[in-house]
């Protein structure tokens, strides 16, 4: 990592830093359009993790987690799926207003 010689070029330096660490979608210099796409790759997942993190009584913990992890997701899946359509539905919205921003451009 290196770092800015001018204090004037502290916001590119920083902007370039972000560039390297930042998920694909979340970039400075992302038009919106490409913003609206990444909203499609992200999805609700009702899974839950089953390891833990405890040393005493791990065994019981993961026990326990395998046995609620199918009801909590048979329960969380019909929120889950609800979620990912709104989503969907709110990203092709998005697309239809760029869309006709772009046309309304001279």
């Amino acid at each position: 990592m290196s770092s800015p010689d001018k204090r004037e070029d502290l916001t590119a330096w920083l902007d370039s830093e972000f560039e390297q660490v930042a998920p694909p979608g979340s970039s400075s210099t992302d038009d919106v359009a490409s913003l609206v796409e990444s909203l499609l790759s992200w999805q609700f997942i009702p899974d839950i993790p089953k390891s833990s993190t405890r040393t005493r009584g791990a065994w019981a913990a993961r026990l326990i987690k395998k046995v609620l992890a199918p009801l909590t997701t048979w329960q969380l899946r019909h929120l889950t799926d609800q979620m990912n359509a709104y989503s969907a539905v709110q990203a092709e919205v998005l697309r239809t207003i760029l869309r006709r921003i772009q046309e309304t451009k001279p």
